[in-house]
This record gives structure tokens, sequence and C-alpha cells, in this order.
């Protein structure tokens, strides 16, 4: 997991963000939150409860023309539809 957040932290320029926040009986609802940008971006969906507990998944996108500048030793844990304008890897996410 390393190795991918430090091929990333070059970054990413969002220019596009979108995506609903809504409060319920059992906190907030990610349904989901998307940042993203020419190269890529992420996506959140999930749950923050009101007692601080975190359950959500992360799509990490990048572009079909960006993959390349991902470290080689990492970018076969990316997937992708045949076709597609981004390759994924999803990453859950829990905790308080």
């Amino acid at each position: 997991m390393k190795g991918v957040l430090n091929s990333l932290k070059k970054g990413f320029v969002l220019t596009n963000a979108r995506g609903k926040i809504v409060q319920d009986a059992k906190g907030y609802k990610l349904d989901p939150v998307l940042f993203m940008g020419e190269k890529g971006g992420f996506a959140i969906k999930g749950w923050i409860g009101y007692d601080n507990k975190l359950s959500a998944n992360v799509r990490v996108n990048v572009a079909s023309g960006s993959v390349d500048e991902i470290n080689s030793a990492i970018r076969p844990v990316f997937k992708s539809q045949k076709g597609a304008k981004y390759s994924y890897l999803d990453i859950p996410m829990a905790g308080t």
C-alpha cells in the first residue's frame, strides 16, 4: 500500500468535485464523494458514524494514459475494464 501512496505523491490536479454527504440516524453517509481531474482522482463511499467510526471504500482512479506514471511494481494491482477510460484500485478503510 505504501508504494501506491508514494507513487501518487506527485499528485493529481483535481478540477471536479461532487457527491452527497447525507446525515441520518447513524451518522453521515458518503454517497459517493468524488474528486476528479484530468489524470484521475478518487471516490469515497461509506459511513462516518456519530461514534467516530469510519467504514468506507476509496476507489483510486488513474486515467488510462497516466497509468505508466505509477510505479511498475504496483501497477499490476490496478484493475481495468476493456476500453475503460480509467484503471482503478479499491482500498477499504475502517477505524476511529
